[in-house]
């Protein structure tokens, strides 16, 4: 175990890596889009120690988790994921998620708040459409074989090598389509509001989320709200992240975040 790591940071399965800024004031946990995993935050870590404990998150069904059944349920994702993080919310936190994992940050960030365990200083949310917003389209989880796939080879970003590997496609098709059955099936956003300030990011050259609808995490919080557009498609992170992680580090280490690390550092110590 690292020196100050907190107790449950070890061989905790939706941890994939982290803890490498025992002395961090803030973690960042970061929360992959459909399909994806924790490896595309690897690289974060490193970039914005040691001010920021990158957190990737690992959900069921994946990577060390393979061996899992995937969730196809955003409310059990929720429930249990928020049982896994809960031992590491020893220090004020955030909150990144990129597509699906956008919806999981925001419906994270209630259960967290309704649970007094406070809300997260910055909620991140990349290429995923406002809470209220109503998705159109068919139900891609319950396609037939041909079909989901024939859909998933028109989307922005998704790998060829994927696409014409049928042994590969066996292999990812059940996590895909418990992926689209979290997002699909998704009971509607809470009537409450949040109070953490909201950055949203959007590719200019997406075709499945519109400036409008990344717009629409505005209504999800009363506190400080900012929309960004990055170039790129829906995977803008491929062809961004330096912007990205520039953005990211910037609206952890100034402003309203700052001081809200600030008070919930206060808030610890006054309890102990």
């Amino acid at each position: 175990m690292q020196p100050n790591s907190p107790r449950g940071i070890d061989r905790n399965p939706w941890v994939a890596a982290g803890g490498i800024s025992p002395n961090a004031r803030l973690r960042l946990f970061c929360l992959p889009p459909a399909g994806g995993g924790a490896a595309l935050y690897r690289g974060w870590m490193q970039r914005l120690a040691p001010e920021v404990d990158v957190i990737p998150v690992t959900l069921p069904g994946r990577e060390m988790r393979f061996a899992e059944p995937p969730i196809t349920r955003l409310d059990v994702l929720t429930d249990r994921a928020a049982t896994g993080l809960r031992p590491l919310l020893d220090r004020p936190y955030a909150l990144f998620g990129y597509s699906m994992g956008a919806l999981l940050a925001h419906r994270l960030a209630h259960r967290l708040a309704a649970e007094r365990l406070g809300e997260p200083i910055h909620l991140f949310a990349a290429a995923h459409r406002g809470p209220g917003i109503q998705r159109g389209g068919p139900e891609l989880h319950e396609l037939p074989h041909d079909e989901f796939w024939q859909r998933l080879a028109t989307y922005d970003g998704m790998p060829r090598e994927v696409i014409e590997n049928q042994e590969l496609r066996g292999v990812l098709e059940p996590l895909l389509r418990a992926d689209f059955s979290v997002v699909e099936t998704a009971e509607p956003a809470p009537e409450a509001v949040l109070s953490c300030p909201i950055t949203a990011i959007g590719g200019d050259a997406d075709r499945s989320v519109t400036v409008e609808e990344i717009d629409a995490w505005r209504i999800a919080t009363v506190g400080n709200f900012e929309r960004l557009t990055l170039p790129g498609h829906h995977f803008f992170i491929a062809h961004s992240q330096e912007l990205l992680l520039r953005i990211v580090a910037e609206r952890l280490r100034n402003g309203p975040a700052q001081a809200a690390i600030l008070s919930s550092l206060r808030s610890r110590d006054s309890l102990k």
